[in-house]
């Protein structure tokens, strides 16, 4: 298994960007499969921020996460984010999240950022499990979640 920059595997951007769509549309309803596959393009530059990852084996993508300046409109003044943490649904339920979060954060640290926040509706325990800690209840279009944060 390896992690690997969406910027080295743009073949991937169109699989991932439906991933996203169907898995958060509902927090982001003002948003298409369009802007979706857009965002996800704006992390292919290279760099740590913004930027987006993908958890590979034997050529199979599994999951992806990235780090980004913002994700949640209701919070402009907290950055960077980790966001978009998916594992390809017949792969959950084998450390495969935290795998690519470890490795993700790591990177994130090795380029010099100190701290990161997310959002979650349902994902608590593992974040806490990498060292992040809840700072808020809030609502994204209606959804309760809870954001977090932690420092690197």
């Amino acid at each position: 298994m390896h992690i690997a920059h969406l910027k080295d595997h743009p073949e991937y951007l169109l699989t991932i960007a439906a991933w996203h769509f169907n898995e958060w549309r509902l927090l982001y309803p003002q948003d298409t499969l369009d802007s979706f596959t857009a965002d996800l393009e704006s992390t292919m530059a290279g760099g740590i921020l913004p930027s987006t990852w993908l958890l590979m084996a034997d050529g199979e993508l599994l999951g992806t996460a990235s780090i980004l300046q913002q994700d949640l409109d209701s919070h402009p003044q907290l950055s960077p984010w980790l966001a978009n943490v998916y594992i390809r649904a017949d792969q959950r339920g084998r450390g495969l999240g935290r795998y690519l979060l470890e490795g993700v954060l790591q990177r994130a640290r090795d380029a010099g950022l100190t701290s990161l926040y997310l959002f979650t509706e349902d994902q608590m325990a593992l974040y806490r499990r990498l060292g992040f800690h809840i700072t808020e209840q809030n609502l994204c279009h209606g959804r309760p979640v809870v954001i977090m944060a932690a420092s690197l």
